[in-house]
């Protein structure tokens, strides 16, 4: 079995905005003409209105929650959940973005995209596109959920926002 789903990640527009561009690339997968950018889901967390027009006031760090929050396509915040859990979101058409910890500090949100089976059902692979990076890596499935890969720390289950 093997899920890719396409989506075109938006890059960063200030240093410490990944998570705004999470968000709006995760509102743009699930509705094309969004009217969410970076700066708008900036200005709804912090409950500003003056990030558009000087963002770099406005260029601080927030939580992925915040801006899916924001956005209208947060189904699901908490801790590590199971690879089954992942392919059955990829597998209903929902990307799955995750945090993870490094070892003495910092972290990196991704986005798992794909999925993929490639020898039997302990060969599982998933495809996490890394923002901050622009990577896109092929990790062992059990490995990640099981924390080989650093401290797989917080799972967020998208969906389309309603109206």
């Amino acid at each position: 079995m093997e899920i890719y789903l396409n989506f075109t990640a938006i890059v960063p527009t200030q240093t410490n905005w990944i998570w705004a561009a999470v968000a709006a690339t995760i509102s743009r997968y699930y509705d094309p003409n969004s009217p969410w950018t970076q700066c708008a889901i900036a200005n709804s967390a912090f409950n500003r209105v003056d990030c558009c027009n000087n963002p770099g006031l406005c260029n601080i760090s927030s939580s992925l929650d915040a801006g899916l929050t924001a956005t209208g396509n947060l189904a699901f915040a908490g801790g590590p959940v199971t690879k089954d859990s992942i392919a059955g979101e990829l597998g209903a058409g929902n990307l799955v973005c995750v945090h993870i910890s490094w070892p003495g500090g910092g972290g990196e949100i991704g986005i798992i995209f794909g999925y993929a089976e490639f020898a039997g059902p302990e060969d599982n692979h998933f495809f996490i596109y890394g923002p901050a990076s622009g990577d896109v890596v092929d990790v062992w499935a059990f490995g990640f959920c099981e924390g080989y890969y650093g401290d797989y720390d917080a799972t967020y289950f998208t969906a389309a926002a309603q109206p």
